[in-house]
């Protein structure tokens, strides 16, 4: 990283920030995505905590941590990810070298631009970081974060609307026809209009006339939730033995397109055609052949990291959780069967946006489907199905068992961690843990037998706990020796808060669900009285 801007102090080269030990992390959790997209994740600005690993880089004396927020964190939160460090480090010395900065706006904007309105808040940032011992952490380098550097004084190679691309839907399929990697086939173009989709969708299906199910994806859109299912029964039935290669003037398959477009199964609950297709429009959509499902088909990916020289390092591979079609947590790590077609094909793709001047997070998900049973080959086959330009749901963990574990990344191999297996969840709890505060969920763990330990590298690392009144739910770590241990943990762990919930909303009982009407009763009968 070079010097500041304006600054002219010579800049020692950096390390990768996980490697390094003297600097001044400024953490900034935007999430930088189409705000239609955002509204339809609940309790979204939780996801702003994901990056809380960031203070265990607080174990080297000399790094400092400086978090932003939309909203100021519950203190409770930050004394736990404080708990996970050393006890040797002084609280004096932690207040010191860790600062929260909050803009105050719960408002759906993003955190980057939340930040630019507030330009004294900003000045006041800048006050206090070493700029050329300086890094600005995010989740996806867009202008927004690059106009955000600027301000700090700091240097941020944010992506521009070429190098943006890469991670759009479109154009991750086009990396992955560049690098050579299978994926579904499908278009490579973004439609911006239904009528440009159908025709779309048209031209794939002459070329697969038995195709009679297809996925449609919003070119941008964040855990799934701009997907749709398509059944294109009706279309295949009418080019069933057609060999009409004008079909774009055949007006009764574009007319089955698109009524199969407006019936289509949406991932996100809240989503209906009409804000669907306003997506459309605004965003583009992408359309994709539907992989047959099967006994045995898993969701896997492998992320990536890709240095300012262009340098591609594999971090690591995970099978996703899935809940539906979209992401829910994941299991670390992938499935040996296929790891090392996961970490070849995440390299070529790596490879292929370093050539396209993509630097920082990336990774890479893939369908992986079991042989069957009158195939001639016994490996599973991999099918590439996006690209994320970004931190992802896998970051958190790998990061923060990195810090824990005080390991480094071997730069020609994924992380060898101390740490056998994890698995993760974004939605560990039920309605009943809405009686607990953020406070509560670490108090409850410290006096479980899951609580992490140190010495034997394994337990429970909590994360996104701020929601947890609001939604019942929070984010959890097990990680263990084997899977087994992890799912005991799991298990175990949810009774704990499930007992623990049971007594407390038993307290709760004899509160009323209405206090404003028995208010205006007990008014009334006093009158009346």
């Amino acid at each position: 990283m070079s010097a500041g801007i304006g600054n002219d102090e010579p800049t020692p080269a950096l390390k990768n920030y996980w490697e390094e030990v003297d600097q001044d992390l400024v953490v900034l959790p935007s999430l930088t995505f189409d705000a239609e997209e955002l509204n339809k994740i609940s309790g979204v600005i939780n996801y702003e905590e994901r990056l809380l690993y960031h203070i265990l880089h607080l174990t080297h004396p000399a790094t400092r941590v400086i978090y932003i927020t939309s909203m100021p964190l519950d203190s409770e939160v930050i004394n736990y990810y404080i708990s996970l460090l050393p006890s040797s480090l002084s609280h004096k010395d932690l207040s010191r070298r860790l600062q929260f900065f909050s803009v105050h706006d719960p408002s759906g904007h993003c955190l980057a631009q939340k930040l630019l309105r507030r330009p004294r808040l900003l000045q006041r940032i800048k006050g206090i970081i070493r700029p050329s011992r300086a890094r600005l952490q995010v989740y996806r380098r867009t202008m927004f974060e690059k106009r955000v550097a600027e301000e700090l004084g700091l240097k941020l190679e944010a992506a521009t609307p070429e190098e943006m691309k890469w991670g759009t839907k479109s154009g991750s399929r086009k990396a992955f026809r560049e690098a050579h990697v299978p994926h579904p086939m499908g278009t490579y173009q973004a439609a911006q209009s239904v009528e440009a989709l159908v025709e779309a969708i048209g031209e794939v299906l002459v070329h697969y006339p038995g195709v009679k199910k297809g996925m449609v994806k919003l070119d941008e859109s964040f855990a799934g939730m701009g997907n749709a299912l398509v059944d294109l029964s009706e279309a295949a039935e009418l080019l069933h033995g057609s060999s009409n290669s004008n079909y774009h003037l055949d007006s009764s398959l574009r007319n089955a397109i698109g009524r199969a477009l407006e019936s289509m199964t949406f991932e996100s609950k809240d989503e209906c055609w009409t804000r669907f297709q306003s997506g459309i429009q605004s965003i583009g959509a992408i359309f994709e052949i539907f992989v047959p499902q099967q006994d045995g088909q898993t969701t896997p990916s492998a992320q990536g990291y890709i240095s300012e020289d262009g340098q591609v390092t594999i971090l690591s591979t995970h099978e996703q959780v899935m809940d539906g079609r979209h992401y829910d947590g994941c299991r670390f790590p992938a499935n040996s069967a296929y790891s090392a077609g996961l970490i070849r094909y995440a390299s070529e793709v790596g490879q292929v946006l370093a050539k396209h001047g993509v630097a920082g997070h990336f990774g890479v998900d893939f369908m992986a489907t079991p042989p069957s049973a009158n195939s001639k080959s016994n490996e599973h086959s991999l099918h590439a199905l996006e690209i994320n330009l970004r931190a992802t749901g896998t970051t958190f963990p790998l990061m923060s068992l990195l810090l824990l574990n005080h390991t480094s990344l071997d730069t020609t191999s994924p992380a060898q961690l101390k740490t056998k297996h994890y698995i993760t969840t974004d939605h560990f709890g039920s309605e009943a843990l809405k009686t607990f505060t953020p406070g509560d969920v670490p108090d409850i763990l410290s006096r479980s037998p899951y609580k992490w330990s140190h010495k034997t590298q394994t337990g429970v690392v909590l994360y996104m706990i701020g929601g947890v009144a609001e939604f019942g739910r929070f984010g959890a770590m097990f990680a263990g020796d084997t899977l087994e241990e992890c799912k005991v943990m799991m298990k175990g762990l949810m009774q704990i808060f499930e007992d623990e919930a049971e007594k407390w909303n038993q307290e709760a009982e004899d509160v009323p669900e209405d206090s404003f009407s028995v208010l205006v009763g007990s008014v009334v009968e006093a009158s009346g009285a």
